[in-house]
C-alpha cells in the first residue's frame, strides 16, 4: 500500500471539462515560495488496498448566455451541459506496490443532458448505468468487461482512460507539506488530463488541518486559469476559478471535491455553408463526494465516512 492509485475519478465531460480531474496530487508540482524547516509537514497519501469500497457521485454543471452572429445579424441563445455519475467502487486486487490491478464499478447513474446553442436538448444515457463493470490493469492495457449486456465503445474508451498509465496526472506533490505551502502546475503538466487547455495553471495550497468524527483531515485550495481549445471542441475556451479538495488523514484516502467558476468563449466555426461568430459567458460548477464504506475490507463507521 505504498503507492498512490491511478486517478479514477473523472468527471464526464464536453468541450474539455475533463476538466479537472481533480484526483489531486502530482508530479509536475513547483514550490512557490520560501518554507520554514522547522514547521510541521503532512502527507496527503491516497493509497488503495483489495477490500477498498466507496461510493462516489460527480456532477457536473456548466450553462453559457451565446451571442451568434450570422451574416451581421446577432441573435441570444444558450447552452448547458449536465453530467452525472453514481457508483459504488470497490477494489479486487492490487500489485506489490498498492497500485489496483482489478476494480469493480458498480453504477447507479451515468447519463448527460446538453443544450446547443441552436438546438434542442438532447439527453444520453451511458452504456454504464444499471451495469456492474470489471476493470483490468496491466501496465498500459486496460480492459473493461460488463456483468450483463454490451457495452458502447464510446463508454469504454472512457473508463479506460481513467485507469493504470493513460490516467490523467495528479495535482498534489507527493512531498510533505506545510500548513500554508503553495505549489504550482502548468498546463503543459496537465496536458494529458486537459487535452488542449495547456495554457495557464493552476496553484494549490494546503489550506488547513481539522479533526472531524474522530479523523484528521486535510484542506487543499486550488486556483486555477486555464487557456486552449480542448480535443474535440469547436471554440477555445477560458476557465477560471477556486476549488477546494477534502483528504482524510486518518484513512490515507482522499474525499470531497468542489470546483466552480466562470468560463468563456469566442470563436468562428461553419455550419451550413454559412460561418457563424460565436461568444459565449457562463458558468461551471463540477462536485465529487466519496464516502468510504470499506478500508482493506474492514467497514467504515458510518459517522466517519
Amino acid at each position: 500500500m505504498a503507492r498512490r492509485k491511478p486517478a479514477t475519478t473523472t468527471h464526464p465531460a464536453i468541450a474539455g471539462v475533463a476538466l479537472l480531474a481533480l484526483t489531486l496530487s502530482g508530479s509536475g508540482a513547483s514550490r512557490v515560495g520560501a518554507q520554514d524547516p522547522g514547521a510541521t509537514k503532512y502527507l496527503l497519501p491516497d493509497l488503495s488496498a483489495a477490500g477498498d469500497v466507496r461510493s462516489v457521485e460527480d456532477v457536473l454543471d456548466m450553462s453559457m448566455d451565446m451571442t451568434v452572429s450570422v451574416e451581421g445579424q446577432e441573435s441570444a441563445a444558450k447552452f448547458s451541459q449536465r453530467s452525472r455519475e453514481a457508483y459504488t467502487e470497490t477494489i479486487v486486487a492490487v500489485d506489490a506496490e498498492g497500485a489496483p490491478t482489478m476494480v469493480k464499478r458498480a453504477y447507479t447513474v451515468a447519463r448527460e443532458a446538453e443544450t446547443p446553442p441552436m438546438g434542442k436538448t438532447v439527453v444520453r444515457v451511458s452504456s454504464l448505468q444499471g451495469k456492474t463493470v470489471t476493470i483490468r490493469i496491466a501496465g498500459d492495457q486496460v480492459a473493461v468487461t460488463a456483468d450483463k449486456g454490451m457495452l458502447a465503445p464510446e463508454d469504454v474508451k472512457e473508463l479506460q482512460g481513467k485507469f493504470g498509465k493513460n490516467a490523467e496526472p495528479e495535482f498534489i506533490p507527493q512531498r510533505e507539506l506545510a500548513l500554508g505551502e503553495e505549489w504550482v502546475l502548468d498546463g503543459a503538466a496537465l496536458g494529458s488530463a486537459l487535452k488542449g487547455l495547456e495554457k495557464g495553471g493552476i496553484r494549490g495550497k494546503l489550506e488547513r488541518i481539522f479533526p472531524k468524527h474522530g479523523h484528521s483531515l486535510a484542506e487543499v485550495r486550488f486556483n486555477m486559469q486555464l487557456h486552449g481549445t480542448p480535443e474535440g471542441a469547436p471554440l477555445p475556451l477560458t476557465m477560471k476559478g477556486a476549488g477546494t479538495g477534502i483528504y482524510d488523514l486518518t484513512l490515507k484516502r482522499e474525499r470531497d471535491m468542489q470546483f466552480s467558476g466562470p468560463v468563456t468563449t469566442e470563436g468562428e466555426i461553419e455550419e451550413n455553408g454559412h460561418k457563424l461568430k460565436l461568444k459565449g459567458e457562463g458558468k461551471m460548477n463540477a462536485s465529487t463526494k466519496v464516502q468510504w464504506l470499506k478500508v482493506a475490507g474492514k467497514p467504515v463507521p458510518p459517522v466517519a465516512r
